[in-house]
């Protein structure tokens, strides 16, 4: 039998934590990106979509998830955010990423600190 799939859309807002199969994925999509383009255009060359999310989630990830380097991959394009792997690492990764979404500051902290890929 199937593992059923499970959507929580609110514990992460506006991130969306998706989990089947044992595997989770966490998502933003480009209507919520929208709200913080401003921020990322700010700076020369970013844009605020999914590979600009990334970026910042990478940054997260080395400076302050190190032990999920080697756990958790990302597969964004322009118009959604995506991270992959198991359950609790991703948690880990958005509890910080639904921090920075709020936290204009937080964002621009890290923001200057990532590539733009």
């Amino acid at each position: 039998m199937e593992e059923a799939e499970r959507i929580d859309r609110t514990a992460y807002d506006p991130f969306i934590f998706l989990e089947r199969g044992g595997r989770g994925e966490l998502l933003l999509s480009d209507h919520r990106m929208v709200e913080k383009c401003p921020i990322f255009e700010e700076l020369e060359g970013w844009l605020g979509n999914g590979a600009d999310w990334e970026s910042v989630a990478r940054t997260v990830v080395a400076e302050q998830l190190p032990q999920l380097r080697d756990t958790v991959s990302f597969d964004s394009e322009a118009g959604m955010f995506v991270a992959l792997g198991p359950r609790a690492a991703l948690q880990s990764l958005a509890t910080i990423l639904h921090a920075t979404f709020h936290d204009e500051s937080k964002l621009r902290d890290f923001l200057s600190r990532s590539e733009l890929d």
